[in-house]
């Protein structure tokens, strides 16, 4: 009966123990954003082995304590099987975002070919009405999806084809798994600080992940810049946070000769107020201003390396 108790106990400590470790080389690496949402996925793993453990200790007091001991043990059977669910079936969020399959045989065409690129599946597209430009995935790397809104059709195909490489980054590195663990656990676990930081941090740093891997794949950091900046469209008006609202009043009546739209005559639609989406996709300023910067970076470094005379 010690021995049953003892063991988590020494666990539990292991585990805090290597929270802090990875916390230390989170703040380690500034600028590996690699590093950091590694170290980032291992601490979100950690702190549901952390309530597990917490959970087995009062089980093994016995008396009481086992009771609290239980409801630990069933928030973590319900995160676990909340995961698997929204991790495994996407028609639930297909469904609430009412995002239909996209007919277009170009923009579709011009997924498989990222994919390609990318030497993974390609995904099935969606489109949602909403005209503020934006795209995400959805499931695993092996039946991912791949959803855009009406907005997007405002960019270049240029500009598509460096949005599609960076959402096909994310499903090349199976980031949906560990941001719907971290979603779910924040959802679910409303009351714990470190979890809702570990959440956001692991989304900007696997951000600029995806960003630094479709540019590589694409060769065009500047394609992505020029996207980000239209979706982003003066994003410092409205400061730190970037209200839901604000987006929402935000005109995106700014249309280019070569846009996808006005190139293949598609109408644009009234602003449908798809909350869904905007909560989930817009981000602090600064962090936008952080992609840009480290974008245009590459940009340069490219540059300079096809200059460079070849021997």
């Amino acid at each position: 009966m010690i021995f049953l108790f003892f063991l988590p106990l020494i666990l539990l400590v292991l585990l805090t123990g290597l929270s802090f470790l990875m916390y230390a080389v989170y703040r380690s690496h500034p600028r590996d954003s690699r590093t950091r949402s590694l170290a980032l996925s291992v601490m979100v793993l950690v702190i549901l082995g952390m309530y597990l453990g917490l959970g087995w200790i009062f089980v093994a007091a016995g008396s009481i304590w086992k009771y609290p001991g239980v409801v630990l043990f069933a928030v973590v059977a319900l995160i676990l099987g909340k995961c698997l669910v929204e991790y495994l079936y996407t028609a639930p969020h297909l469904r609430t975002m009412h995002a239909v399959p996209l007919q277009d045989p170009q923009l579709v065409g011009l997924s498989r070919e990222v994919a390609s690129r990318f030497k993974i599946a390609p995904p099935a597209v969606y489109i949602t009405h909403y005209e503020v430009p934006n795209a995400f995935t959805l499931g695993r790397k092996s039946q991912s999806r791949l959803i855009i809104t009406d907005g997007l059709l405002d960019l270049t195909y240029d500009e598509v084809r460096a949005v599609f490489a960076h959402e096909l980054a994310h499903i090349k590195s199976n980031d949906s798994l560990i941001k719907t663990v971290a979603s779910v656990m924040r959802s679910i676990l409303i009351f714990d600080p470190v979890i809702r930081l570990v959440y956001s941090r692991i989304y900007v740093e696997r951000e600029f992940v995806a960003d630094e891997r479709s540019a590589r794949v694409i060769g065009k950091p500047q394609d992505l810049v020029s996207a980000l900046r239209k979706i982003y469209k003066d994003v410092l008006e409205f400061g730190e946070g970037l209200p839901s609202q604000s987006v929402l009043n935000y005109s995106q009546k700014i249309y280019k000769a070569e846009s996808i739209r006005l190139q293949q005559g598609i109408p644009s639609d009234p602003i449908l107020k798809n909350r869904f989406i905007v909560e989930r996709k817009m981000m602090p300023g600064s962090v936008v201003m952080e992609r840009v910067k480290r974008l245009s970076e590459m940009e340069k470094k490219i540059r300079k390396v096809k200059r460079l005379p070849k021997k």
